[in-house]
């Protein structure tokens, strides 16, 4: 007679899912901070806000790293990449606050200051790429091979795979509109 382990089965997303929105509903409800929207997903909790000054209160409470998307149509995409406190069992879940950002709108010193802006970077060849930030498993947004004239698509990559496709990345000062 022989015993075999018995690998415990993968977790359930519900289950997971539901743990996390617990968790952050937990953390609304300490600190006081406004959440209109909140979408609990396996992997993070999205809160969407519409005010950026609500923004820096996320921030002030729980530290984190904003990052601002490329502007399109007039606006930009505002994130802050935080967590809730260490758990009793010692995890924590992730949670990504968005607010969008209307061009020229007043911003807060404390969040301009810290925002991480898009990066630009051009190939050997003359090719352009936008880094636009980065999505919850750290994979960059990346829209495809910029045109004088306009974006032509949109696609995600790893920054390794877009240095293998792409060769040497340098950064560029500007880019043509």
């Amino acid at each position: 007679m022989s015993a075999q382990p018995i690998e415990p089965p993968p977790p359930n997303p519900y289950a997971v899912t539901s743990d996390n929105r617990l968790a952050a509903q937990t953390v609304l409800a300490d600190m006081g901070l406004p959440a209109p929207t909140m979408v609990a997903r396996p992997d993070a909790v999205h809160v969407t806000l519409a005010d950026p000054d609500d923004l820096a209160r996320w921030m002030y409470e729980l530290g984190g790293e904003i990052r601002r998307g490329i502007e399109i149509s007039g606006a930009s995409l505002w994130t802050l990449h935080t967590q809730t406190p260490v758990r009793l069992d010692g995890s924590t879940v992730q949670i990504l606050v968005h607010v969008p950002v209307v061009s020229g709108e007043d911003v807060l010193a404390e969040l301009r200051t810290v925002a991480t802006e898009p990066t630009v970077f051009s190939t050997e060849d003359g090719r352009q790429w936008r880094i636009a930030g980065t999505d919850s498993s750290g994979r960059l947004f990346v829209p495809s091979h910029l045109d004088p004239a306009k974006v032509l698509r949109v696609v995600w990559f790893r920054e390794a795979d877009l240095i293998a496709d792409c060769g040497p990345l340098t950064p560029v000062t500007q880019v043509a509109s």
